[in-house]
């Protein structure tokens, strides 16, 4: 995942921000890293003047992490719904596709993200 001057690489259980620097972005420097016990199935980033989110999929929700993993906020998704599995932030919304072929669409510019 990639919000300038971020980019995210994750595994199934760990989460590492970079932070790009210098000319072209050509410098990479880790911003934070850490582990989730639920597992990560996807990371989405949002960079904005005034803030930064992380957003993860894990099991059944999507959490909406600051950039040192701390959980601010909790996006649940039912069983009918099923899990998410992709996760894009752009322009202040976050869309995610389940593993049962459903999409939603959140505003996350706002303090609490509404969904669209």
């Amino acid at each position: 995942a990639c919000a300038p001057p971020l980019l995210a690489a994750w595994s199934k259980w760990q989460v590492q921000i970079f932070e790009c620097s210098g000319p072209a972005f050509a410098t990479l420097n880790v911003a934070t890293s850490f582990q989730h016990p639920q597992g990560v199935r996807a990371v989405a980033l949002l960079a904005t003047k005034e803030e930064r989110q992380i957003f993860l999929a894990t099991q059944k929700r999507v959490e909406v992490l600051s950039l040192q993993g701390a959980v601010r906020k909790s996006l649940p998704f039912s069983d009918f719904e099923g899990s998410p599995v992709l996760l894009d932030a752009c322009g202040g919304f976050l869309a995610c596709a389940t593993d049962r072929q459903y999409i939603k669409v959140w505003n996350v510019s706002k303090v609490e993200p509404k969904q669209v």
